[in-house]
């Protein structure tokens, strides 16, 4: 599944169907998103926006584990 632009209330609701089995491949499936974003970033094109989405995808990362 990917969740970018959805809100951590959808996330959760979505959350709570799934088994622990899917919530572990997910999270990795997320995770990889993650640094494939971080992997392609070019430092002189990188903007603080573009810094404040990368925190913010990893506080839902953060956020899904702790459910």
């Amino acid at each position: 599944m990917y969740y970018d632009g959805l809100d951590a209330e959808q996330i959760k609701e979505l959350n709570r169907y799934m088994t622990q089995q899917e919530k572990i491949s997910n999270l990795k499936q997320r995770l990889e998103e993650f640094m494939g974003r971080v992997d392609n970033l070019d430092p002189e094109q990188t903007s603080v926006e573009d810094i404040d989405r990368l925190i913010s995808m990893l506080e839902s990362l953060e956020r899904s584990m702790d459910e």
